[in-house]
């Protein structure tokens, strides 16, 4: 089992889906399990405040974070995302119990490195942070046109709401890299001077694949 977590618009599933075809492994992505988890929330009831209360404002189509997402302090972004995430990492640890046994690669953010690292072992933990300015590339690529056209939309300044969460996104991807590193994790920056096939091999060498 390998675990591939780190700032959202890292390159983290490209670098998973090139490990994972080389070395013959199976892939879960978080975020194509991101409706199921949510579904079970708010069917179970599950204890998971933080996420209860995302899904309840969702669905009530209200602001899923409590304010504007233009006017949301960066801190207070940061520390509900990690809040969150510890919450859905139950989650998905429960999906991947739920997988058949095989040679497997986990990527997404919920995979927060200081989580996985009481799973696994430190070659088994890679963390990718990206640079501000290739994740901003990466957010606004035509490939994600409903993360950029629908996520701000409801906001009453969406140009000011998509500026103020990429700025919040930075926090948590500088917090993240200073804390894996802090930590000795695995941590890899990707500022798009690396294509993905060197980056692959670094993340690939280090698992020891």
């Amino acid at each position: 089992m390998y675990w591939i977590g780190g700032s959202g618009c890292a390159g983290k599933s490209t670098i998973t889906k090139k490990i994972a075809a080389q070395f013959n492994l199976a892939i879960y992505h978080c975020d194509d399990h991101l409706k199921g988890r949510h579904a079970r929330v708010e069917s179970e009831q599950l204890p998971l405040p933080i996420m209860n209360t995302f899904v309840a404002n969702r669905n009530a189509g209200t602001k899923m974070l409590g304010e504007d997402q233009a006017d949301i302090g960066h801190d207070k972004y940061m520390a509900m995302c990690f809040a969150y995430w510890q919450e859905e990492f139950s989650l998905v640890l429960d999906d991947l119990r739920a997988m058949p046994a095989q040679p497997l690669i986990a990527e997404g953010v919920p995979i927060v490195p200081w989580l996985a690292r009481k799973l696994a072992p430190r070659s088994r933990v890679a963390t990718l942070v990206g640079y501000d300015a290739f994740r901003r590339k990466t957010y606004m690529s035509p490939d994600r046109p409903e993360i950029v056209l629908n996520r701000f939309k409801t906001s009453y300044d969406p140009e000011r709401a998509l500026e103020n969460i990429l700025q919040a996104n930075l926090l948590i991807a500088q917090t993240l890299f200073r804390c894996a590193q802090m930590r000795d994790f695995f941590v890899v920056e990707v500022d798009g001077s690396a294509d993905a096939d060197s980056i692959a091999r670094t993340v690939a060498t280090h698992f020891g694949l």
